[in-house]
């Protein structure tokens, strides 16, 4: 199994970090990724809503 070198990984974290987006793996401490991302992901649906509806 061949895993891609990740060189500013912190003590500790977790492996399944690997494969997460860099701009997850390198969210301050004490933020938890998972929320974040999903915050993130609806903040972005809501400004392509109302993007597409025409709003200005």
């Amino acid at each position: 199994m061949i895993t891609m070198p990740v060189p500013f990984r912190r003590h500790g974290e977790a492996k399944q970090q690997d494969s997460l987006p860099r701009h997850v793996t390198q969210m301050p401490r004490g933020s938890r990724p998972s929320e974040t991302f999903i915050e993130l992901a609806l903040l972005a649906q809501k400004r392509e809503n109302e993007r597409t509806s025409g709003a200005t």
